[in-house]
């Protein structure tokens, strides 16, 4: 083993009571490293491999667990008998031998094809009217967002009915006005008649009533998503939840949302029941679903409803010097309860870190052009020295970064950007084609009304990949 336990890591790996185990583990504080020790621990001591599930947050994730495991001189063989995969691999192994075992899986541009096709089935007409080029990606959101949190769409509609009501007035307008020009009026007249708020309203009323009518679409043409995989998962396990995994390891915790918790607890139920082991561990401080409306902490939750729950805290920061792990304590630290953790930096190592605000992308990537500039300069560094760390590739802010290197002589390159196959355009003309290709006859579109069916100009999107 490369690396000794410190005291923290190794009550989680040896960790031997019946209860649920929650570990809230900072970032270099070695949650990868425990995990893996806690599976080979569970082993030594008799666990069935077939009994183990283990979640992970990305597939890239899953494989690197397994070559972590097959490392430790755990035989192949025991590990392929392990459900080591995402959240969503494991919940198309539940949906084996059901209905919707092949059920094609719709990616973003496919259901967005896929709404605008029904756009007018689901009743986005009338007072309820919404562009299939301005409004279908909002409408695509809300269905995602209901069936990722497991909304009760009847009584989404009556708090709406009620709250957000639609005037008399305002629909008769419509249908007056499209009596006369056989077309919605335009958002200008609206705004003129005071109508603005009223066609909002009736905009996500629909949207509310329609969410089940989409799902039957989607059912009849036998495909789903992501989340609706998780919702199918959660029912199987409801109707039969004494599955044979009893030692159920989740890593990622942090982004767990509700319906993936819904599903965690049964198998954590399960788990427990039959004297296994349930261990989550994950970073509170780096929760991504708070934002949507969901609980934002399930670290929270779990300790409030399991009272019998063992939580530890690694503090213990393996990979960032004390400058780092103090500059970002000093953003959070009034965040945090006393109980929490509080990272602490193994590393002896001190560095100079610093931070700037800035009011735009402009000069933010003016100011990170200065930096670079200024050690460059003053401390004999190469260019080769630096590195730009960005959310993504494709963002505005690489874009101006980018362009600001050019003008300050700075020589720079793009890592990650994607190939032209897997840009937006290229993507959305393959979905297009592949919709095409799914109709019973020919299809028979005009070039207008394909820039009308997948909300974008042709013209546009041939200037984008010539820049490309």
């Amino acid at each position: 083993m490369g690396r000794k336990f410190n005291d923290k890591q190794k009550e989680c790996i040896t960790f031997d009571e019946n209860r649920p185990l929650l570990i809230e583990a900072g970032p270099g504080a070695g949650k990868t490293f425990v995990l893996t020790e806690r599976v080979k621990c569970l082993l030594e001591r008799g666990a069935d491999p077939e009994s183990f599930l283990v979640i992970t947050f990305t597939i890239k994730a899953a494989n690197e667990l397994k070559l972590k495991l097959s490392n430790m001189d755990i035989p192949e063989k025991d590990i392929n008998k392990m459900q080591i995969s995402t959240i969503h691999s494991f919940c198309l192994k539940l949906l084996e031998g059901t209905d919707k075992e092949n059920f094609q899986i719709y990616e973003d541009e496919q259901k967005m094809m896929f709404l605008r096709k029904h756009m007018k089935d689901l009743g986005f007409e009338n007072e309820a009217y919404a562009s299939k080029s301005r409004d279908a990606l909002s409408i695509l959101k809300k269905f995602d967002e209901y069936s990722a949190f497991g909304v009760k769409t009847p009584e989404l509609v009556e708090y709406i009915k009620n709250n957000f009501p639609i005037s008399e007035d305002y629909v008769n307008f419509v249908n007056e006005e499209m009596e006369k020009y056989h077309r919605f009026p335009k958002s200008k007249k609206l705004n003129r008649e005071k109508y603005t708020d009223d066609w909002y309203n009736a905009k996500y009323l629909q949207i509310a009533k329609s969410y089940p009518k989409y799902r039957e679409f989607m059912c009849k043409e036998e495909v789903t998503d992501f989340n609706l995989i998780q919702y199918d998962a959660l029912e199987v396990l409801k109707e039969d939840s004494d599955r044979i995994y009893t030692n159920v390891l989740i890593d990622e915790f942090q982004d767990t949302d509700p319906i993936q918790m819904e599903i965690f607890e049964i198998l954590l139920k399960n788990a427990i029941d039959k004297g296994g082991s349930f261990t989550a561990v994950g970073d509170p401080d780096q929760s991504i679903y708070g934002f949507r409306g969901s609980i934002d902490n399930y670290f929270d939750y779990m300790c409030e409803k399991y009272d019998n729950l063992e939580k530890i805290n690694l503090e213990c920061n393996y990979r960032s010097t004390c400058d780092i792990i103090a500059l970002g304590e000093s953003f959070i630290e009034n965040q945090r309860s006393d109980d929490e953790k509080h990272l602490k930096s193994a590393r002896k190592v001190s560095k100079d870190a610093f931070y700037s605000i800035n009011e735009s992308w402009a000069d933010q990537a003016l100011e990170t052009s200065r930096i670079i500039k200024h050690l460059h300069d003053t401390q004999n560094l190469s260019y080769n020295d630096f590195a730009v760390l960005c959310r993504s590739v494709k963002n505005t802010d690489v874009k101006t970064l980018v362009q600001v290197f050019k003008e300050q002589g700075i020589p720079y390159q793009v890592k990650g950007s994607d190939d032209l196959k897997d840009t937006d355009e290229i993507r959305s003309l393959f979905t297009l084609l592949h919709f095409l290709v799914q109709d019973d006859e020919p299809s028979s579109f005009k070039r207008e009304d394909l820039m009308n069916f997948i909300g974008c100009d042709f013209n546009q999107v041939l200037v984008d990949l010539s820049c490309e």
